[in-house]
């Protein structure tokens, strides 16, 4: 995000993944983890669904 004085601002996110997720993301890509998890909120949830099973 751009701020008026020009400075930029970069937000990031961290999302816990199962082990069976990060497993998907370094066997496809990010993106297609991504894909997969279309549907799941970013809000840290311990009970979200697996996006893999």
């Amino acid at each position: 995000m751009a701020l008026p004085d020009g400075d930029e601002v970069n937000f990031y996110q961290v999302l816990p993944l199962y082990r069976n997720e990060l497993e998907y993301n370094i066997e496809h890509d990010a993106d297609t983890l991504l894909d997969r998890m279309a549907d799941v909120s970013f809000v840290v949830q311990a009970d979200r669904r697996n996006a893999i099973q």
